[in-house]
């Protein structure tokens, strides 16, 4: 198809709106904007690698340099592999947020799982460009296979396999709009890969995630720091009040003690008194 590579340009217009919308605004540094924030900045790589040096590839490069364009090919391999990894990590932490067990370790257990992430990300990538990949081209389009391409298909039935698991082991919380976006993945890949065994010339695997990222922005947690400025300001306004009224109660309660105290001490005088009369 000469238009093959029309899904991803529109697919990147979405996606540099979305970072710019995104990026505007303060916002709470929490561990899903954390995660929200590298699979955006992944998501526009992975397009821009699509549009740009991907075409160039495929039009030029597979006539005149195989070996260059099979190389500059295997990035959007690359990409994928980043991507769902950044996916699958988002999934396990909003799955151990709702499992109060598991509330406190998340912090002690975000760095290594980083570091492990970025370990398997680099020796997946060696893997990719070790492996062979073959290119087919027809009609100004093209689509790859071979052992880099199965080792990637392979790796992500891997981890959504353990994000079936993982879903399944918090089913009574599957309603949270926070796994709207898992469930159109899993749903919106299934057409896809139909559609793409039919023509496999098509990408629209990064257009598709490009719509989960959308997805994500409108179902997590997203506070923006105007909102919790406004919350912290009546929450300060909230405590002041109270220590207002805390003053004040204790100043009444100095005021009545001090005639109750000067009635007493008369009373005292009284019995004082009778007794020497």
């Amino acid at each position: 198809m000469q238009n093959a590579i029309f899904f991803s340009i529109v697919s990147l217009v979405y996606s540099i709106v979305l970072v710019l919308f995104f990026f505007s605004k303060k916002r709470m540094e929490s561990d899903e904007n954390k995660i929200f924030k590298r699979m955006l900045i992944i998501n526009l790589i992975g397009l821009l690698i699509e549009v740009v040096p991907a075409t160039f590839a495929i039009r030029c490069l597979l006539k005149t340099n195989i070996p260059l364009a099979i190389n500059v090919l295997k990035l959007i391999l690359v990409y994928f592999i980043i991507w769902i990894g950044e996916f699958t990590k988002y999934i396990f932490l909003i799955t151990l947020k709702d499992k109060r067990k598991y509330q406190n370790k998340i912090n002690s257990y975000s760095k290594p799982v980083n570091i492990i992430s970025v370990i398997i990300y680099i020796i997946s990538s060696f893997i990719v460009y070790k492996l062979p990949l073959n290119a087919y081209q027809n009609n100004g389009a093209a689509y790859t296979y071979g052992p880099a391409a199965t080792y990637i298909y392979l790796l992500s039935a891997i981890l959504i396999i353990l994000w079936v698991i993982v879903l399944a082991s918090n089913f009574k919380k599957l309603r949270n709009k926070k796994y709207i976006p898992i469930f159109a993945f899993i749903i919106i890949g299934v057409v896809v890969i139909v559609i793409q065994s039919i023509y496999p010339e098509l990408t629209l695997m990064l257009s598709m995630q490009t719509l989960i990222m959308y997805l994500m922005y409108f179902t997590i947690e997203n506070p923006d720091i105007k909102v919790i400025g406004e919350l912290n300001k009546n929450k300060d306004i909230l405590e002041k009040n109270n220590e207002n009224r805390s003053n004040f109660l204790f100043r009444m309660t100095q005021e009545v003690r001090k005639p109750v105290s000067n009635i007493f001490n008369l009373a005292n005088l009284i019995d004082t008194k009778n007794e020497y009369v």
